[in-house]
């Protein structure tokens, strides 16, 4: 369950809790499965030790759990924004001074009033729906976002903080898998890509789900895309990248070994440069 692909680490923490609340409450009631009861009263000797192992296996598990997930404590109060439920103001406000250092611009006042415009939304039935088709939260938020901008609503600052918590993987997987494409990009035969180039194309692997031939023809449709594409801006960094190797590399190795007034002088034109 925490290694799903599109499970964010607010997902993650609900979900250690509410198996930590379940074990608990086994653990206080001293809860025996039936068959194990049925098997129980079979065995004379080793019976009564049962529920002793029982009990502290469980404590074991709640302790483990508790001390597992203490970096999640401060995720409780960003649940609100799951909506799996009707999220209330005070939680989303809560989430608000949680994610404040992510997100400083969240205004408080029109918070409140984004906060009224998505409960009515909520109210409309979708909440149900989602359950029942089990949809991803991205999905969620995209199609509150979607009913808000078609209908002119403010969402501004309820969707930084949805976007905050979306933001944050619910397990190592998301890592991986982004180290994993870097290293197919960025091979020894194809060094010769800057860090914000391979920025961009992670970017678009990771985010643009469809297939090639699709994806070109959406490209296509858009003429301010095109125009990019098209341009020579995608080279600048890297021969302004190549230059300044070569431009090193002249002054660190070439130049000092040169007879005449340039090696001679390069303590005055160039000092950052010159051997000692």
């Amino acid at each position: 369950m925490l290694e799903c692909q599109n499970r964010c680490a607010v997902e993650s923490a609900a979900i250690l809790r509410n198996i930590e609340t379940k074990l608990t409450a086994r653990c206080d009631d001293n809860f025996t499965p039936v068959l194990v009861r049925g098997l129980l009263r079979e065995l004379e000797g080793n019976g009564a030790i049962f529920p002793k192992t029982s009990q502290s296996f469980f404590t074991m598990v709640v302790n483990y759990l508790q001390a597992w997930g203490k970096h999640t404590d401060n995720l409780k109060y960003l649940h609100g924004l799951l909506l799996k439920r009707q999220p209330q103001r005070e939680e989303i406000q809560k989430a608000a001074g949680t994610l404040q250092e992510k997100c400083p611009n969240v205004t408080i006042n029109a918070l409140f009033d984004e906060v009224t415009g998505l409960q009515e939304f909520l109210n409309g039935g979708s909440l149900e729906e989602w359950k029942t088709s089990e949809t991803r939260l991205s999905q969620r938020w995209s199609t509150v976002v979607i009913h808000f901008k078609e209908n002119d609503i403010p969402h501004t600052n309820v969707a930084r903080l949805a976007s905050i918590v979306m933001c944050l993987p619910g397990s190592n997987a998301p890592d991986e898998r982004v180290f994993s494409q870097m290293n197919d990009i960025w091979t020894a035969a194809r060094n010769g890509f800057t860090v914000p180039k391979i920025k961009a194309m992670l970017i678009v692997k990771t985010n643009v789900n469809l297939p090639c031939q699709e994806f070109m023809g959406k490209l296509a449709k858009d003429r301010a895309i095109l125009k990019k594409i098209h341009s020579s801006e995608k080279y600048t960094d890297y021969m302004s990248t190549q230059t300044t190797r070569t431009t090193e590399w002249l002054f660190r190795s070439v130049l000092p070994r040169l007879p005449g007034p340039l090696n001679g002088c390069s303590d005055q034109f160039y000092p950052d440069y010159q051997d000692h």
